[in-house]
């Protein structure tokens, strides 16, 4: 087993958070409308929010990327993603069980949750080993 440091395992960390990103990204920017279906989404033949949605993800895969590259320089950073993927997740969750039961909506819900509590517990445990 490899046994690597609160930094490492961030970084690590991290990393895993802006590869998914940046891939969810360009699998929206480039996936055909028609194959949205059968991701359980309704017919439509309009990809402006598809796209929107796949820049969005390519974006804040920057900023995942920027603070895996010096977590100890990137406080506030790490705090905004934690945020935004807690936003996330209250999102597709509402989204999920108000407006349309999309088994996409919640796999990623419960994936970003899993984000938001490993980079919170991540963060709080290199936190704990690195006070000066």
């Amino acid at each position: 087993m490899i046994n690597l440091d609160t930094r490492s395992r961030l970084k690590y960390f991290l990393w895993i958070l802006t590869a998914h990103s940046f891939f969810t990204g360009i699998f929206l920017i480039f996936l055909p409308a028609k194959f949205l279906t059968f991701f359980g989404f309704p017919e439509y033949p309009h990809t402006f929010f598809q796209i929107q949605g796949g820049v969005f993800h390519v974006v804040i895969s920057i900023a995942y990327l920027i603070a895996s590259l010096h977590p100890d320089k990137s406080k506030y950073l790490i705090y905004f993603i934690i945020i935004a993927k807690f936003i996330a997740t209250f999102f597709l969750f509402t989204y999920f069980f108000l407006i349309a039961s999309v088994w996409m909506l919640l796999l990623s819900a419960i994936v970003d949750g899993i984000m938001a509590l490993g980079v919170l517990i991540g963060y709080q445990q290199y936190l704990r080993v690195n006070q000066t």
